[in-house]
């Protein structure tokens, strides 16, 4: 039996193009996240669910049609896109009954006001429907503090309607192996210490569970351990060293199609390194859409020193100090990163990066964000929005915050 262990030629590609032959348009990762606002905390196509709201319902008053006013259609995308999280159950009855039966709105037509039905799907006629496909979908689990990315994702009007994603388990099955599943740390212990299976699945914390459970330990040096996204929970207090506990002697292989950076903590280190010809590079990335280019320009603000009142302050502040005391209070001051703390040079930097926002980004739809290495600089925080302007610092929404870090602004 020949077994093709590119996942993406030998299941995703097919998938896909027997979606697009099906009648579903292909978004590229790239388009997706677009219609999600470059946002990859936002499940939901919001650019193209809006669109379809729009299209799809149309309010029938005294025998005239009426559209759903931009404030009723922006009220059905938040009823959808922030459902409380209670329980999965909840959750998906919820959803469902929302898609399957839309949501009642008031709207005032001719001075008369009533509640009317917002359909998220149109039953009646499905080819008023937009259906859409796309892979390798990252989707940001803001409370774990992770991604996940499922390999191939299908919409409805915008809305996620079926996420496939090969599973391991049955991966092998397909080969003519039969694993066993840790369904949890204790019967992880069992599987292993009972030799009950010679192919395991499981998640990486139910190591985690393992070594709490007891210090468990298989010492073998013929045991191979395949890790599936192996770019996270690799570092610092998290499951690998669990992990490595559990099996000190094992053969680790890493798997990722995240492209690392070397500067950055180097997953090869965990795994002993690039295995020769399985390269996935920045270039592929971009140009599978994986990944998008990051476009850099660097800025410089020009500066310039007024000597003469810069030296008659200094010669008075430091009245009593010896040539050898001054010398070194003119060394500590002239370093770079005090420099950059001086309120000229960062009421300068405020204004360039206010006239370079409004003069190109501003009421683009793009955003802006400030980082600042230092944390220290407060005391004049409130003059900022002069040179940066109110409408920007309150587009930021956190307006204190954001004139404290313009205030520590430094490259």
């Amino acid at each position: 039996m020949k077994f093709n262990s590119d996942e993406k030629h030998s299941s995703q590609i097919p998938a896909l193009q027997l979606f697009i032959q099906m009648g579903y348009e292909y978004l590229p990762p790239s388009k997706a996240l677009q219609e999600r606002d470059n946002k990859t905390s936002n499940v939901i196509l919001e650019n193209i669910l809006i669109k379809q709201l729009k299209e799809i319902n149309r309010i029938n008053y005294k025998g005239k049609p009426y559209l759903f006013s931009e404030e009723n259609i922006q009220s059905g995308l938040e009823k959808i896109k922030n459902i409380p999280h209670n329980n999965l159950l909840s959750n998906n009855q919820e959803i469902y009954d929302l898609i399957t039966l839309g949501t009642s709105l008031k709207e005032t037509i001719d001075g008369n006001s009533k509640s009317y039905t917002l359909n998220y799907i149109d039953w009646k006629n499905w080819e008023n429907n937009q259906f859409h496909v796309t892979a390798e979908y990252t989707i940001e689990r803001t409370s774990l503090n992770e991604n996940i990315r499922p390999d191939i994702v299908l919409f409805v009007n915008g809305i996620p309607w079926v996420v496939l994603e090969t599973q391991l388990k049955e991966t092998f099955a397909n080969c003519g192996l039969e694993p066993q599943k840790a369904k949890s740390g204790r019967h992880l212990i069992d599987l292993v210490e009972e030799k009950k299976a010679s192919i395991i699945t499981t998640i990486i914390n139910k190591f985690a569970s393992a070594v709490n459970i007891r210090n468990f330990q298989d010492t073998s040096d013929n045991i191979f351990i395949l890790v599936d996204e192996s770019h996270r929970s690799q570092h610092g207090q998290s499951f690998h060293p669990k992990m490595r506990q559990v099996f000190p002697n094992g053969c680790y292989l890493g798997f990722t199609g995240t492209p690392l950076m070397q500067t950055e903590k180097n997953t090869f280190s965990k795994f002993g390194g690039l295995i020769a010809g399985t390269e996935y590079t920045i270039d592929q990335a971009v140009e599978d859409g994986a990944v998008v280019p990051l476009v850099y320009e660097g800025r410089y603000t020009e500066t310039e020193v007024n000597n003469r009142p810069l030296d008659t302050w200094f010669e008075r502040y430091c009245q009593g100090l010896n040539d050898e005391q001054k010398a070194d209070l003119k060394k500590k001051y002239s370093r770079i990163s005090k420099l950059n703390r001086a309120e000229q040079i960062i009421y300068g930097r405020a204004f360039d990066i206010s006239q370079h926002y409004r003069q190109f980004w501003q009421n683009t739809g793009f955003k802006a964000q400030l980082v600042a290495p230092i944390n220290e600089v407060r005391s004049q925080k409130s003059e900022v929005p002069h040179y940066v302007g109110r409408a920007i610092a309150q587009k930021l929404f956190l307006k204190q915050r954001f004139m404290l870090r313009f205030k520590n602004y430094a490259p």
